[in-house]
């Protein structure tokens, strides 16, 4: 259990309650002014990317939101809730912690990780004896990136969403309702539970889904395409709901539906998706509370609430003393009834760190009140959200009072932080993945606000947006195979926008590819003055710089080749000490690979084992060790990797079966007839194209097999 002194205290009545819980009688629960839910379950269902505007209970006519329209319908609707950043896991953090980004520390998305000494409100609930579960629906949520705290079973089965969506690391709203149901019906009936789900749908890219797509409309249209997966989600919901219903869950269950971030999808910004703007279209966000009859439903609030008083509300009805930490404050007041009078002092916070750490840009901070909403970037914004609600005229000139007003209480929130960093960098260095996320317009990461330059000599992200237009572009292009075309662009952003990482990373990769290696050693070395703090930069060079020395090495210059392939071993061995805490064995086993392609096998062992030490199931460190080892004679040291690697790569096949077709020699070799025949048979069942299976069929003819 983690220590958290004066963090939380729990009411002596829970205490004595959990020990019988469901087991006593339920007393009847009156339309009163009291939510005293102690011992109750709670249902957690966040909805990634989902506008608020874009719901059914929130005024959208042509809307299938059937299910959570009904839930709101019987419960507490909150129409101005805003989310604390337009990114999936620092707002979940906001969620979980009731803090805000910069004091819990993450802010953005895989390259951060929510620090262990923070407390999210499912370890309160498990210390307390409450059964804690969560299903994921998207790999950015995965539980390397410490948002798992306090669960005792964290469904992020990321091999089941790569192999479902390819590009997208996520699952459906139909696998991710099955696992919940599955957990719901694990929970034992002497304890109250809490189950967090998260559906991840309406994210780019969007499915094609006929049985929700309405007649007539072009399921291609992006707002079409928004709306279905809005839809989708929202059935699934309903079937969730109506299966705790069927079992008996829902008695003496609090349902909280609450998003993470909306869409700019509909305007009326410029912002088609999320992640560079703190305007209303991606920060108002649905939230909808429900408790049966302890909470009088068919109500609506205006209240300013914000994620990071979910926590603290949480707790406030369940019967815990909330503790200092939290910056959240409980809206249990408006939904007992009781009238709550909106003041200066009532404020949200709001934050985006995307553009500074993708491509150099301002990152925009924001505080709003009742009326008031001021960001603060390279020039102050102010919109008067009585006279404007769309943010659409800055109105900062005319209102230098209230911008000093809230300018202050921006600076003592993001003073009122914890004394230890909380900041990881560098969290995914795995190409592939780095691709996926990339592709969902997701940040390179890793600075906080400290060490930004003053706001006011950086770019805007309004005035840069139409490079993120460009490099869309140029994602098109290089996936119909025009990358000559896309070159040519990148270059055009890069005279325009010299100290744009994006821009940099991608043009190293592109010049490679087309030989153009003094223009894409330029771009990788300057990642690297750019972002001396970012292990990434040193791993784009490295590869750079190992693609030139294979060029050359094909030129027949063989010396010249091997001082480039030196330089790009040294280049990863001068990652900082310090930001690597991290990165796990991805630069022992990325070093590993580059020592062994130049012949240095010793040193290349020596990689690959001090890899496996930091991770034991690192598949690639076990390939390549046993690869070595194989070579060097060693058959036995050569199949402890190679069956270390085959476990960890059951869901890869096209790495899967060649790796068992050496398996299948080395253990022929070693007289090992068990495995022999196993192995031969998995390679003639499940891979009966690959090379190895007809090798496999002749060894079972001989061994006497079918």
């Amino acid at each position: 259990m983690k220590h958290r002194p004066g963090f939380f205290t729990k009411h002596s009545a829970l205490a004595a309650l959990l020990l019988v819980a469901v087991a006593l009688p339920l007393a009847s629960c009156s339309r009163s002014t009291s939510a005293d839910l102690e011992g109750w379950n709670v249902l957690l269902v966040t909805i990634d990317t989902v506008r608020q505007d874009r719901l059914g209970i929130y005024g959208r006519e042509s809307a299938r939101t059937a299910r959570m329209d009904e839930l709101g319908a019987k419960g507490v609707v909150f129409d101005q809730a805003v989310a604390a950043t337009p990114t999936t896991l620092p707002s979940h953090a906001s969620i979980l912690t009731g803090t805000h980004p910069p004091f819990h520390g993450v802010r953005g998305n895989a390259f951060y990780s929510l620090p262990e000494s923070r407390t999210s409100v499912a370890e309160i609930l498990q210390d307390a004896g409450y059964q804690t579960a969560a299903v994921i629906g998207s790999t950015v949520l995965d539980s390397r990136f410490g948002i798992a705290q306090g669960f005792d079973h964290y469904d992020d089965d990321d091999s089941e969403m790569t192999r479902e969506t390819q590009v997208d690391p996520s699952r459906p709203a139909d696998r991710v309702t099955l696992s919940a149901m599955r957990l719901a019906d694990s929970f034992r009936e002497d304890a109250p539970w809490f189950l967090w789900v998260h559906y991840y749908d309406a994210h780019l890219p969007r499915t094609q889904r006929p049985k929700f797509t309405p007649p007539a409309a072009d399921p291609l249209d992006p707002d079409v395409a928004y709306d279905v997966e809005i839809a989708y989600i929202d059935y699934f919901i309903g079937v969730l709901l109506e299966r705790l219903e069927e079992t008996g869950r829902m008695d003496r269950t609090l349902v909280m539906i609450v998003g993470d971030h909306g869409e700019g999808i509909g305007g009326p910004h410029i912002e088609r998706t999320h992640g560079m703007f703190v305007y209303h279209d991606t920060q108002r966000i649905p939230l909808i509370v429900y408790a049966g009859d302890a909470i009088a439903g068919g109500r609506r609030s205006d209240r300013l609430v914000q994620q990071v008083d979910v926590a603290p509300t949480l707790l406030d009805l369940l019967g815990f003393e909330i503790g200092d930490e939290m910056q959240g404050v409980t809206f249990r007041d408006t939904l007992e009834g009781r009238a709550t009078r909106e003041s200066d002092e009532t404020i949200s916070y709001s934050e985006t760190m995307l553009p500074w750490e993708s491509y150099g840009w301002s990152p925009l901070f924001q505080v709003r009140d009742a009326r008031w909403k001021y960001i603060r970037g390279p020039y102050p914004e102010l919109y008067d959200l009585a006279t404007d609600p769309d943010e659409l005229t800055n109105v900062a000139e005319q209102h230098p009072e209230i911008i000093e007003r809230l300018g202050r209480r921006l600076d003592a929130l993001l003073r009122d932080r914890p004394g230890e960093s909380a900041v990881g960098v560098g969290l995914v260095q795995d190409p592939k993945e780095l691709a996926r996320l990339e592709a969902l317009g997701y940040a390179i990461g890793g600075r906080a606000e400290e060490e930004l330059p003053p706001l006011e000599t950086l770019r805007h992200p309004v005035e840069m947006y139409p490079v993120i237009d460009k490099l869309d572009e140029v994602t098109s292009l290089a996936a119909a195979g025009e990358e000559a075309a896309a070159t040519r662009i990148l270059r055009d952003l890069r005279r325009d926008d010299p100290a744009n990482y994006d821009v940099l990373r991608r043009l190293a990769d592109f010049e490679a590819r087309q030989a153009q290696w003094s223009n894409a050693l330029d771009a990788a070395r300057r990642l690297v003055v750019i972002r001396p703090d970012l292990p990434h930069s040193y791993f784009t060079l490295a590869d750079t710089l190992a693609a030139h020395s294979r060029s050359i090495a094909r030129n027949g210059r063989e010396e010249e080749a091997r001082r480039v392939m030196d330089e790009a071993i040294e280049t990863l061995r001068s990652i900082p000490e310090g930001s690597t805490g991290l990165l796990g064995a991805a630069p022992s086993a990325r070093l590993g690979q580059l020592l062994e392609e130049s012949g240095r096998e010793d040193e290349a062992l020596r990689a690959f084992d001090l890899a496996l030490e930091i991770d034991p199931t690192h598949a690639t460190a076990h390939r390549a060790a046993g690869e070595i080892r194989r070579d060097r004679g060693d058959e036995a040291g050569a199949i402890r990797h190679f069956e270390a690697a085959a476990a960890s790569m059951q869901d890869d096949d096209d790495r899967l079966a060649p790796l068992l077709g050496r398996l299948l020699t080395l253990y022929q070799s070693t007289g090992d007839r068990a495995k022999t025949e196993a192995t031969a048979r998995v390679l003639v069942t499940r891979f009966p194209d690959e090379p190895a299976a007809k090798l496999a069929e002749r060894m079972l003819r001989s061994m006497g097999g079918d």
